[in-house]
């Protein structure tokens, strides 16, 4: 259970803090078709919600609120079948438009008891590492320092746009001393080596992940996969200026005396185990993000 939320606080590095685990593109049937399923999994209840965060409707005859859905079938990397919930019935996702946000959704004993996610994340790398938006209560629209360097519509990865993004940084003040990059924009920097004839020394990381090193600025920098990381994106990341605040690591609740609580009626028991924690950054302008990379070798 541990090592699923890790994975899951994991996708939540890279979030927005809405929740959004993936944008309606369009539907046909039970197939919905969004930007990317890389956060979705086979056997996840999810909801749909507008993108202002309204509640998207119902999905079936007799459901008395907007109903959990659950994924029956990721068919590619962008579309992917859903059923309700409560009885696998293919739902009914009339009123669903482009825009509308994924989340993910705890279901309860009925349409009407359940919950999602929607802004109950961590505020990740998606809002933090932005040149727009109100940040820790900052915005940059009055406060113009408070912006990160955003590079967009990439294509093709060449060494000299990956140098020129950790100068871009350097220069606010900021210390570049990690890339987090999808696998498919990993392998573009390793085919970029390949076709140059060098192979970089490797790195060894916290926890004992291996990476690469990129030199830029006279310094080594740690370029890492992450299959968490969204596809042909890179962020440049100044490792010091970010922060988890966080009291403990995950626990059992125990502040009854005991982390078991007795089922209601039933010779049952239960535990809850909770963790909470935000991720922050000292200084927004302290790191950069390059998206719309051509990926290579995404075969995974």
């Amino acid at each position: 259970m541990k090592k699923d939320l890790s994975q899951d606080l994991n996708r939540q590095v890279y979030g927005d803090g809405t929740g959004k685990l993936a944008t309606v593109s369009s539907f046909s049937g039970a197939v919905i078709t969004v930007d990317s399923t890389n956060w979705l999994v086979e056997g996840m209840v999810i909801s749909i919600r507008t993108s202002a965060g309204a509640a998207r409707g119902t999905f079936g005859a007799g459901a008395s609120s907007a109903t959990p859905l659950v994924v029956t079938a990721i068919n590619s990397n962008t579309t992917f079948t859903v059923a309700k919930w409560t009885d696998g019935a293919a739902p009914t996702l009339t009123g669903v438009v482009p825009t509308d946000i994924i989340l993910r959704a705890t279901a309860g004993t009925s349409d009407a008891a359940f919950i999602d996610n929607y802004n109950k994340e961590w505020t990740g790398l998606g809002a933090i590492v932005k040149a727009s938006g109100t940040l820790h209560d900052i915005n940059p629209t009055t406060n113009s320092a408070w912006v990160a360097k955003e590079y967009n519509s990439v294509g093709t990865l060449t060494e000299l746009a990956l140098i020129q993004t950790v100068q871009s940084v350097d220069k606010k003040g900021g210390d570049v001393d990690v890339f987090l990059a999808s696998p498919g924009v990993f392998n573009a920097y390793w085919s970029l080596l390949t076709s140059l004839r060098r192979f970089n020394d490797g790195t060894s990381l916290t926890g004992g992940q291996r990476s690469f090193t990129f030199t830029a600025a006279g310094k080594d920098i740690s370029f890492v996969s992450d299959f968490a990381a969204p596809t042909g994106t890179l962020y440049a990341l100044s490792s010091k200026e970010l922060v988890v605040n966080r009291k403990k690591d995950w626990s059992w609740m125990d502040r009854d005396g005991s982390m078991w609580t007795r089922g209601n009626g039933t010779d049952s028991y239960s535990a809850t185990l909770y963790q909470y924690s935000e991720l922050g950054t000292y200084r927004r302008n302290a790191h950069a993000v390059m998206t719309g990379i051509t990926e290579s070798g995404n075969n995974y």
